[in-house]
């Protein structure tokens, strides 16, 4: 990794200058004064401090519209709406995911191995999310199963305690 060599310059003009001083500098050109930042590291904290400043305010503008959305809903009782909105939400935070890790494995390998790295890197990381996708939507069909099942067990039990017949679904037959 090069070195940075550029320089910053700042430029301060003394509003507040006396008469004698004005005299002294009878083009009344600004006194400069230059820095070097050699390292970067100025520019690296800058960078850090914008990019949480930018986060912090997205995340707080997001909470802010998810919470007058869900209020909304919730006062009109939208289910429907409600549920909606949870499946886009799911699966923006699942596109912003692999995009991330897609983006931080091709880094990851063109840190170490140039373009060639972070080919393979890319291609790491979208084996990964797909990996990851796969995983939770067979999970979600595992709950939903388990969920339909218990259900439909505990109707099951609620209509023989109540005298239906578990096969031809009317009262009494098959008791």
């Amino acid at each position: 990794m090069a070195l940075d060599n550029r320089s910053i310059v700042i430029t301060l003009k003394l509003d507040s200058q006396s008469s004698d001083e004005q005299s002294n500098n009878p083009t009344n050109t600004a006194q400069t004064k230059q820095s070097t930042d050699k390292d970067g590291k100025a520019k690296a904290v800058a960078v850090f401090a914008a990019t949480q400043v930018i986060e912090t305010i997205a995340s707080e503008v997001v909470a802010w519209a998810e919470y007058n959305w869900d209020r909304t809903l919730n006062l009109n009782d939208d289910y429907v709406g409600q549920r909606n909105k949870n499946i886009a939400i799911t699966q923006i935070n699942r596109a912003v995911s692999a995009i991330s890790t897609i983006g931080s494995m091709a880094a990851a390998g063109a840190s170490i191995g140039g373009a060639a790295g972070a080919i393979v890197g890319a291609i790491l990381g979208t084996a990964t999310t797909v990996a990851g996708i796969a995983r939770s939507n067979l999970q979600g069909q595992d709950q939903q199963d388990i969920a339909l099942r218990q259900m439909d067990a505990q109707l099951q039990f609620t209509r023989s305690r109540a005298g239906w017949s578990t096969q031809a679904a009317s009262i009494g037959e098959d008791l």
